[in-house]
């Protein structure tokens, strides 16, 4: 799979896998060891475009869903914001919080965590860790299309 941003690839290391819990304390492994986790990196419950892009995610976890792969939406939020969204948008796959300093060391996502300055970042990580795609948005505005990111898949 070409990656969006050719140069950071040659530089990507195997992703450090996390254990992250919901607001229900369920446990999730980032990424599964088997499959493919699709691990979608948001502004925030406040951002109606995050919104919006996770809600038309939903297809894809559908399409994705398993045994082939999962799909979790991460965000530098806490918890107690996550769950309410994830419940009015209906998302049948999870939204975790990362606040958490190992997850913006492993993953490139580009944070910087001072200023929380960042955009939307989609990477596809097989259970080995290797990141096998991604996609960084320009800006708030720049997610990918999600029936592009599926035909990549199949």
């Amino acid at each position: 799979m070409a990656a969006r941003d050719k140069e950071a690839q040659k530089d990507w290391q195997p992703v450090e896998p996390l254990t992250l819990e919901d607001g229900d304390g369920t446990s999730f492994m980032v990424p599964k060891r088997e499959g493919l986790t699709l691990v979608v990196f948001f502004r925030g419950s406040w951002c109606f475009l995050s919104r919006r892009a996770l809600a038309a995610l939903r297809t894809v976890h559908r399409e994705l869903g398993p045994p082939e792969g999962s799909v979790v939406a991460l965000a530098l939020e806490p918890m107690e914001k996550l769950g309410p969204l994830q419940r009015r948008l209906k998302l049948d796959f999870p939204l975790l919080s990362v606040e958490h300093p190992r997850f913006v060391e492993s993953y490139p996502v580009g944070v910087e965590t001072k200023q929380r300055s960042f955009r939307p970042v989609v990477l596809l990580i097989d259970g080995e860790g290797i990141i096998r795609y991604r996609y960084a948005g320009k800006g708030p505005r720049d997610w990918p299309d999600w029936r592009e990111l599926l035909a990549r898949l199949r």
